[in-house]
């Protein structure tokens, strides 16, 4: 049973490439921050305490998460089929337009009178 979404294949698989690429990169940052921890930790200074990075072991997780999740979807998406196109309502459509425009507004408006 096949559902109608509103993005087409090679949307999907566009996105699909975006996030593979993104964590590529974030487990390719994530490994020079290693690499730098062990040469500090390998001169050995006590001005310049060798420290890991609180969250790296988050980050890591999370790299391989968006790493594994991707390889997945790639692994089970099917090829450029045609699907049938979802139409929205046209208000629908109007107000997903505008949403960007009030989240700016509110951004720009409210959050500096907090300081």
């Amino acid at each position: 049973m096949s559902q109608a979404t509103l993005a087409p294949a090679k949307t999907k698989t566009a996105g699909n490439l975006f996030a593979l690429i993104g964590g590529v990169v974030m487990a390719g940052g994530l490994g020079g921050v290693y690499m730098a921890h062990g040469q500090i930790a390998a001169a050995g200074s006590e001005l310049v305490p060798a420290q890991m990075p609180s969250g790296f072991l988050l980050y890591a997780v999370l790299a391989a998460l968006v790493l594994v999740t991707t390889l997945i979807l790639f692994a089970s998406g099917k090829s450029a089929d045609l699907e049938p196109k979802m139409e929205m309502k046209e208000s629908y459509k109007i107000f997903l337009l505008f949403l960007p425009v009030l989240a700016l507004a509110f951004v720009f408006s409210y959050l500096p009178l907090w300081g």
